[in-house]
């Protein structure tokens, strides 16, 4: 799957930031949309196995939301200095809970969007389209899925252990049952060709 797809409701909001210069500078601004979506996503997970996402600016280059600790930062920067796009994922224990980490960068791609930025953000940031503005961060516990997963093996390990056991019984079974017969045949064989005798 497209990281594209994946955030769909920002591709929605490309076209409208495109627009938004027509309408002179008390348009509702994009960024409002996506800050309010923003708070919404960020809801800390819990038990239930929920996931964070987080819309995250560079660090000390953050408009609201700066990365959550330091090696966010660095995956991010690392982002900035390479053309590597590719989304980045890691094992990590953040506050006790093993969390599957993945960060996909955030682009400037629209100009319009790097105007607002340097707009807001003053000079001495001076964004340039396709530069990495910050990331995309999505946390997911891995403790309940890890959970169900080990609820599932034992499940399918039972099930293939019985039928096993089913299939060797009634092989045994089977086995047995021809040998007692080819047995009796071959005695009731003898019988009658010693009668004859």
């Amino acid at each position: 799957m497209k990281t594209s797809r994946r955030f769909g409701w920002l591709d929605a909001l490309s076209p409208y930031s495109r627009l938004r210069s027509q309408f002179g500078q008390d348009a509702f601004r994009s960024g409002r949309f996506s800050r309010s979506l923003d708070r919404k996503l960020q809801q800390q997970p819990g038990s239930t196995g929920t996931f964070l996402l987080r819309w995250v600016g560079r660090e000390g280059r953050e408009i609201k939301t700066p990365p959550a600790d330091a090696e966010m930062a660095k995956t991010i920067e690392a982002f900035a200095a390479t053309s590597d796009r590719s989304p980045k994922a890691e094992l990590r224990i953040i506050d006790g809970q093993q969390i599957l980490r993945t960060i996909y960068p955030s682009l400037a791609s629209e100009l319009s969007c790097v105007n607002c930025h340097n707009q807001l953000q003053g000079k001495p940031t001076a964004w340039q389209l396709n530069d990495v503005m910050g990331a995309f961060a999505i946390d997911i516990p891995i403790g309940s899925f890890m959970q169900a997963i080990e609820r599932q093996s034992r499940t399918i390990g039972i099930a293939c252990f019985g039928a096993a056991a089913i299939g060797l019984t009634s092989q045994s079974c089977n086995f047995i049952m021809n040998k007692a017969g080819s047995g009796d045949t071959t005695i009731s064989d003898a019988k009658r060709r010693s009668s004859r005798r």
